[in-house]
């Protein structure tokens, strides 16, 4: 007699695989009917059977799968599989996998979790059958918070928030959003990163002619935001900077072994002598404004001080003439404090006293500003702190502004514009509910 035991086991093993791999074809083309912006990264990951993962995972690369617990929930419904399937595509889309070798021990669990709650929100908004399920409450709640606190939700607004989050909220959104094994992403090789950054940019362009729904519309945020060149705060503090010649002696710029050689051979006549100036970086004044609408928290302020004045000091970009006016506004000025360049910035924000909290209004600054100019001050730019809602000026000034937001504002949330736009009503004026196009705009 031979035992056949192992050969019935290949066979059923090999009927697992077959049926699985059926699932996935299946899937695919759900997918590319329904969402067909999402073609050109439909047919990226290889589907490997892979007994060892619980259920499913992937690596950029190549997606692997539990045969069996693969048809099993298949047979539960077809949705649950494309889920799944575009959940780790949206990893693959977005930074997800790509940045995940840099963060370890707790920081990687955040990370974790944050990716896991970003590709569930961009599919729960798809109004689909391929991959539409109820929204449960819980759900809906988390989103709600998240949006609240976040605006934008990208995986790193995400996982920015959930530092403040306490131990029992993260436990339950991390059941609540784990669909796939995260084990395989730090194995994802550059030339992969690459070649998903350009699938990122494709969807985007591809992504306006399939129409804008409630999930297209979520996606086409987030592929904004993800694709966003970005930049220290303290190279974009540098835009401020310009040339200005201050009247100081200058020994970098001339040879000293002529100056000696000429002294020797002539007693009193250098070859060549210093240069009585120098161009230096600097700012001439920039004035610093503090949205107190009551939407911007004490601490983003007080991040937002420390990091700017001492960035200020560490590019040595303020001279002895230099002058660095704070302004605190809501609807209208609260507060005006000159600040030296020997300012101590932790006492500084320490002793501060926030005023206002009513309306926002950008306006009134600018209009200071430009009595300034004209009496006789030179302002090199202004630094606007803020959430970003509220009523911009549409007149340029002459000088360079920006507009620092502490979370990425999402213009398009319908209640927020339409206070904005019931305030602009009431105003009767020259206004916008959106940064004009000469202002430069920062998240910091």
């Amino acid at each position: 007699m031979h035992d056949t035991s192992d050969g019935k086991q290949n066979t059923s093993r090999q009927a697992w695989e077959q049926e699985a791999n059926e699932v996935w074809r299946l899937s695919a083309r759900q997918l590319s009917v329904s969402l067909r912006y999402l073609f050109v990264a439909l047919g990226s990951l290889k589907k490997i059977s892979d007994p060892r993962f619980a259920f499913t995972a992937t690596d950029g690369e190549n997606i692997y799968f539990n045969p069996m617990k693969l048809v099993t929930c298949a047979r539960q419904g077809q949705v649950y599989i494309n889920r799944a399937y575009v959940h780790m595509l949206m990893h693959c889309i977005f930074p997800a996998i790509r940045k995940a070798r840099e963060y370890t021990g707790k920081e990687r669990r955040l990370w974790d979790i944050a990716s896991d709650i970003h590709a569930e929100y961009i599919i729960d908004g798809l109004q689909t059958r391929a991959v539409l399920l109820p929204e449960s409450d819980l759900r809906a709640s988390a989103y709600k918070r998240l949006t609240d606190n976040c605006g934008i939700l990208s995986v790193e607004n995400i996982y920015a928030h959930l530092h403040k989050e306490t131990e029992e909220i993260l436990a339950v959104w991390e059941e609540l959003f784990y669909v796939d094994d995260h084990s395989p992403w730090p194995s994802i090789s550059q030339e992969n990163t690459d070649d998903w950054a350009k699938k990122q940019a494709a969807i985007a362009s591809a992504l306006p002619a399939y129409g804008r729904g409630k999930g297209e519309e979520r996606l086409f945020k987030a592929l904004k935001v993800s694709s966003r060149k970005h930049m220290s705060y303290k190279d974009f503090l540098k835009k401020f900077m310009r040339l200005h010649e201050t009247s100081r002696l200058d020994p970098d710029s001339f040879d000293p072994g002529y100056y000696n050689y000429g002294m020797t051979l002539y007693g009193d006549m250098p070859l060549i002598e210093e240069l009585e100036t120098r161009e230096d970086n600097t700012i001439e004044e920039i004035v610093i404004v503090i949205d107190t609408s009551g939407s911007c928290a004490g601490d983003a302020v007080e991040r937002f001080l420390n990091e700017t004045l001492s960035l200020l000091a560490d590019i040595r970009a303020v001279s002895d003439r230099t002058q660095i006016r704070m302004l605190q506004c809501d609807r209208e000025i609260q507060g005006d404090l000159i600040i030296s360049p020997s300012s101590d910035a932790s006492k500084l924000i320490s002793d501060m006293e926030l005023k206002g909290f009513g309306g926002t209004d950008f306006r009134p600054p600018f209009e200071y500003a430009r009595k300034l100019t004209g009496a006789g001050r030179r302002i090199a730019g202004m630094i606007y702190f803020t959430d970003g809602y509220g009523l911009y000026p549409t007149a340029r000034p002459p000088w360079k502004s920006a507009f620092i937001f502490s979370k990425e504002p999402d213009f398009d949330d319908e209640e927020r514009m339409m206070l904005a736009a019931l305030a602009l009503e009431k105003e009767a004026s020259s206004a916008a509910l959106r940064p004009p196009a000469w202002a430069m705009t920062h998240v910091l």
